[in-house]
């Protein structure tokens, strides 16, 4: 408001002053049109300006008919009907008029009627209750959280960045928001393992950033892992963000729940830490860093010739330790860098990157005590390695125990056993690798000879000199326990009163005999009667082929040697003498079946 509208305002106040209420309206519309404003406006400047119009407050001031419930009622409706992007599919006055159509509204004191009140005045209750939609869509209030040196909490988040590979992966060009983007989900399927994902790492106390890319289709636990082993690597003076952080803080997506994660963040005693879904201003520190890393890095990208993903990269990390050395935090009041080098000797847990890639492949190995109380170890770092656990055998580890073994990623080849012992607690040792002399033996094991070492007894070797003590102390080495009585416990039967059973009459099974071959039937029946094949047997065997066929029931044979019987009696005939050849003629088949019959 320039100083003429201001003295209109002046004068406008005064002369409603000294004017009576009815002739107020007239003045106030008059001052509308002079300063071009609504006479909302004008009563808004007049009280701004000073003028108060005297009159009094409504006894139902701040006082609506709207209800809690239909407002909540109208809101949430609105609410659910709002899609991510904001855009809503429900207004409020659709959402009155649903609930008015279902009986929804005010009761009027006078006539009892229900009616629903107009939009602007649910409108005000939802504001005044606080459910209004747009209120709702501000979002919850933050709080406030704070790290307590450099390295105590990092955040790691992906996104996908603006560049992708062609396909074949020979060059990488932009990704045009015109032609992938969330309403056309087939250009992005044909991209997909094309597309170039954005790792960041932002340590939460000076806000130190560490960026990787990487070629996939989104976010796997392969990607999160090789991306928290570059950021905790040395690489140098001028890059001095390294080293473990106390807690991991980050979102819950398939890949950082993974157990490769949680196992690699355990072995190095590192506090796993996930959001809740939806709540992404929890890690607001990485959420920060990947829009910093999008404005003040990717838009160089549509200047630059980038066209492989080291490239990229090569880009990325000049980029980012110019970042971290130069650009000022407002918080901090200095460089990123500057803010982390306060880190102390304590706060600084450093592993070398071997080290870090074996605990990522190796994780927590089962091995067995050897009966020298030894365990090999493939620590891939160091080579294999073998370990002395006679220490272990005092505290109640046994020869051919099985023991967890895990590498120790601050003091490598030192490996970290464990082992779970009968009253629940855990047994952990820290054990260095045996050290062994020019021609491989134990260095520390007596020489031959020249020293005398002893194995101190384990306590299960104690405990089995205790029983063997036990066992011969009332007998002899030969008959062991003779003082202890091995029937002791046995004692006679008693007694029991038995019924009469019932006789199982039961017939042996009739299993018939196999048939017999017509070759293996002849020869029972010559020895059963060996006149007739005397007198003329290729007449036997023909009449035995024509009558059974190939086989010949065993049962059949007693008859059989009857009707070669009686064939032979009612010719007359006679076995032949020796060496006189003799043939017996049988009656056609016809009659043999009816003298057999």
């Amino acid at each position: 408001m320039d100083k003429a509208q201001a003295q209109i305002i002046h004068t406008l106040a005064q002369d409603l002053t000294a004017s009576t209420p009815k002739g107020r309206g007239e003045l106030v519309q008059r001052a509308a049109l002079a300063l071009g404003k609504s006479v909302k406006t004008v009563y808004r400047l007049l009280k701004a300006a000073g003028w108060d119009a005297g009159r009094k407050t409504r006894c139902d001031a701040g006082k609506s008919a709207v209800g809690e419930e239909l407002a909540l009622s109208v809101g949430g409706l609105v609410t659910r009907a709002t899609r991510a992007n904001g855009k809503r599919t429900l207004t409020i006055e659709g959402a009155c008029r649903l609930l008015g159509a279902q009986g929804y509204g005010v009761t009027d004191a006078e006539t009892g009627e229900v009616k629903m009140p107009s939009p602007k005045t649910i409108s005000t209750a939802m504001r005044r209750l606080g459910c209004h939609p747009d209120q709702v869509a501000r979002g919850k209030a933050t709080g406030r959280q704070r790290s307590e040196h450099p390295n105590h909490v990092w955040e790691v988040d992906s996104s996908v960045c603006v560049l992708f590979y062609l396909p074949g992966g020979k060059k990488m060009r932009l990704m045009d928001e015109r032609l992938y983007n969330i309403k056309k989900p087939g250009r992005l399927v044909e991209i997909g393992r094309q597309r170039v994902i954005r790792y960041v790492v932002v340590d939460h106390c000076t806000h130190s950033l560490y960026v990787r890319y990487d070629q996939a289709a989104g976010e796997d636990a392969a990607g999160v892992l090789t991306t928290l082993i570059d950021a905790m690597t040395d690489r140098g003076a001028r890059d001095p963000m390294h080293g473990v952080p106390r807690v991991l803080y980050m979102d819950k997506s398939g890949g950082n729940q993974s157990r490769l994660i949680r196992n690699f963040c355990a072995t190095l005693g590192i506090d796993l830490q996930y959001h809740a879904a939806g709540s992404a201003s929890a890690t607001g520190s990485v959420e920060v860093a990947q829009n910093i890393v999008e404005r003040e890095f990717e838009s160089r990208l549509r200047f630059l010739e980038i066209g492989q993903l080291a490239q990229l990269q090569e880009a990325a990390d000049k980029w980012r330790r110019h970042y971290n050395a130069h650009a000022i935090h407002r918080r901090l009041g200095c460089s990123r860098n500057a803010a982390w080098l306060r880190i102390t000797a304590e706060q600084l847990r450093v592993a070398e990157r071997e080290v870090l890639t074996a605990v990522a492949h190796w994780g927590e190995q089962e091995r067995t005590v050897q009966p020298d109380y030894t365990i090999r170890v493939d620590t891939r770092s160091h080579g294999v390695q073998t370990y002395d656990l006679r220490v272990l055998g005092l505290h109640g580890v046994h020869v051919r125990d099985k023991v967890m073994v895990s590498l120790n990623p601050f003091n490598a080849p030192e490996i970290v056993v464990s082992k779970a012992m009968p009253d629940g607690t855990e047994l952990r040792f820290n054990v260095q690798p045996m050290q062994r002399d020019d021609y491989g033996f134990d260095a520390a094991a007596p020489v031959i000879g020249q020293e005398w070492g002893q194995q101190q007894p384990t306590p299960v070797e104690q405990a089995t000199e205790k029983m063997d003590a036990l066992a011969t102390a009332g007998g002899t080495a030969s008959r062991p326990w003779e003082h202890i009585d091995a029937m002791a416990d046995v004692r006679e039967a008693p007694l029991h009163l038995r019924r009469e059973g019932t006789q199982l009459e039961t017939a042996a099974p009739e299993i018939p005999s196999m048939p017999l071959s017509r070759a293996q039937a002849a020869q029972r029946l010559r020895g059963m009667d060996a006149a007739p094949w005397e007198a003329d047997a290729p007449a036997c065997m023909a009449w035995l082929r024509e009558t059974y066929g190939d086989q010949v029931p065993d049962a059949a044979l007693p008859g059989i040697v009857e009707i070669l019987r009686q064939r032979m009696a009612l010719r007359d005939l006679k076995p032949a003498a020796e060496g006189t050849a003799r043939r017996l003629t049988f009656a056609p088949r016809q009659e043999a079946r009816t003298c057999s019959a």
